[in-house]
């Protein structure tokens, strides 16, 4: 959707100010301003704010991640930029040799802007009115590494529409039943407009609604909500809540603290919502608001004692059961039967109790702890501790080795040592393989009566498949005994030895067992999994400029015995989460 259409979003909302929340000048432009075809990783790459032809018809095209190549079907070129203007890609990340690049303690990485989710659009929802909204009627969303991260595509006309749907229904509810959500008769304008204020904020990520920049926005939604209320009381209170949940600062983390120098601090509210956005994947609540307005988050300490109870807040389980499955990689399973369900939710639970009670790294893959109802333990073969405990037999050591990663990394009807090695090397080495660009046949070959390893084994022999098979193949074999039902036969491979190729190296194992005690013990593991939490906290990958953050973490991480909780508290506290890029107009939109 060009950006000058600004019919849809809140009155006042010009291209200008939109462009100032992109980090970006009026003069340039965000490339992408031209239309959505061929978005780039941070807006796209169509015609500019000054105009031009190329891509500024192209509404229906594609996206690409690696800055916007594809053309709309209106467009005859997405590559084309804006005056002036330049494409910033979503970083890569670099992985756990960042801990090495800490020079500069007052850097930090680029901070994207990001498009609500759509468990963060429910959740906020939820939090702010107590409505229920069905995820699958919401954009859908994209991909950074393991998590969730809407940081590459633009916003579309269709997605728009979809949010404005959404959010009418979500306000007409509101005003049908306007005493009971705030305690406001809908004809107390005084009453109203106070309720109307305090939910923009928290809708708005933790911002005052009259901020530097905005300052007319108070006046804009109470005169909106006023010019109505005289003949339409319900319909002002509609008119009202649609403007919120139709603005870019709800439907997107839109973040300008204050500068200084390189970087610019957050404000209280905006600490609070980034809170918010990591624990609770959702918006602030008045006492986190009343916290921060208070100096509560001022000091390291302050935001310590606030996350520790966020984390013990019923609201942070189903964020870690989430963490857990995008983590994992984990699906749905087809069936949809009570041990379906069951093994679906199992890694998520192990995850979060673990979390939320005194687990450490090395239980993810060792412990023998489950959660769930007396079917799945019997589908373990495994005991009914009582409570929802369960205790299963040694094979289960981990959350690798449970049905629901089975089931998740398979290649049609057969385990898939490649999809297994593949989700092991990017999520818990943070070293993702990248597939070769030139057309390479995925296929298996007929299978000629060996084992399930044996077929994958011939496939990857081919000298175009070799270079990246080396590389997952091996650590996926450690897992060749879980059929792809999640069920354990040890006649479906000879052997579970193989290894981890590294840049100096191998690291070799024995068996299963042997891949689990590297993955939990040995530190390159532990320290990718505090990058990849502080990459769920950010919404992001990682730059050379929060280095000097992740040591920090990772210091406190491994000095805490690898306390689960005290990784995600530490995250929590960092400067990761305190300070933002400054960005100067001029210069790359984010």
């Amino acid at each position: 959707m060009p950006l000058r259409n600004t019919a849809f979003f809140p009155k006042g909302w010009t291209l200008p100010l939109l462009l100032a929340a992109l980090g970006c000048s009026p003069a340039e432009g965000p490339q992408g301003a031209g239309g959505s075809a061929g978005a780039g990783a941070s807006g796209g790459s169509g015609a500019g704010a000054t105009g031009g032809s190329s891509g500024s018809s192209g509404a229906t095209g594609g996206s690409s991640a690696t800055g916007g190549s594809s053309s709309g079907s209106g467009g005859s070129s997405g590559s084309t930029s804006g005056t002036g203007g330049t494409t910033v890609e979503p970083p890569k990340g670099i992985g756990v040799e960042v801990l090495d690049m800490c020079t500069d303690p007052a850097a930090i990485g680029t901070t994207l802007l990001r498009r609500l989710s759509r468990v963060e659009y429910h959740n906020a929802i939820r939090d702010l009115f107590g409505v229920m909204v069905n995820q699958g009627d919401l954009p859908s969303d994209e991909r950074l590494g393991v998590f969730t991260a809407n940081v590459i595509s633009p916003m579309t006309l269709d997605n728009f529409t979809r949010y404005d749907t959404i959010g009418k229904s979500v306000a007409d509810q509101v005003a049908a039943s306007f005493m009971t959500y705030s305690g406001c008769a809908a004809t107390d304008a005084t009453c109203t407009e106070a309720y109307l204020t305090k939910t923009a904020r928290r809708a708005f990520h933790g911002q005052e609604l009259a901020i530097p920049g905005l300052e007319q926005d108070s006046d804009r939604l109470l005169g909106l909500y006023g010019s109505i209320a005289t003949t339409d009381p319900t319909l002002a209170v509609a008119t009202a809540v649609r403007w919120i949940l139709n603005s870019p600062r709800f439907l997107h983390v839109i973040e300008f603290g204050t500068p200084e120098g390189n970087v610019s601090r957050l404000s209280r509210g905006e600490l609070a919502g980034r809170l918010a956005t990591f624990l609770w994947r959702s918006v602030p609540d008045d006492a986190l608001l009343a916290a921060a307005d208070a100096g509560s988050l001022d000091t390291a300490e302050g935001i310590r004692a606030q996350a520790t109870a966020m984390l013990a807040d019923p609201k942070a389980q189903p964020v870690l059961e989430l963490f857990a499955k995008e983590w994992l990689g984990l699906g749905q399973s087809p069936g949809g039967t009570n041990i379906d369900q069951a093994i679906d939710a199992e890694s998520g639970l192990v995850f979060s109790s673990l979390v939320q009670g005194t687990g450490v790294y090395p239980d993810l893959l060792t412990t023998l702890t489950s959660r769930g109802p007396a079917e799945l333990a019997a589908f373990y073969g495994g005991t009914d501790q009582g409570n929802g405990s369960l205790l299963l037999p040694a094979e289960r050591s981990g959350l690798l080795t449970r049905a629901a990663f089975a089931r998740a990394h398979i290649k049609g009807d057969r385990p898939s040592p490649t999809q297994r090695g593949l989700q092991i090397r990017e999520a818990m080495l943070c070293d993702p393989v990248e597939f070769p660009e030139t057309n390479v046949n995925m296929n298996l070959p007929p299978d000629m009566g060996g084992t399930n390893n044996d077929l994958f084994e011939l496939h990857a022999s081919a000298p175009e498949c070799a270079g990246c098979h080396t590389l997952i193949d091996p650590i996926g074999k450690a897992l060749g005994n879980f059929a792809i039902d999640g069920t354990y036969d040890p006649a479906l491979t000879t052997t579970t030895a193989g290894y981890i190729a590294t840049d100096t190296g191998q690291l070799d194992f024995a068996d299963t067992a042997g891949l689990l005690d590297v993955l939990a013990n040995d530190p390159g593991p532990q320290k990718c999994f505090a990058i990849q939490s502080a990459r769920f906290a950010l919404g992001r990958n990682e730059t050379a400029g929060d280095a000097c953050g992740l040591v920090d973490v990772w210091t406190a991480f491994s000095t805490g015995n690898l306390s689960l909780k005290t990784l995600l508290i530490e995250v929590a506290t960092s400067r990761l989460m305190q300070v933002r890029n400054t960005v100067r107009a001029g210069e790359a939109c984010q």
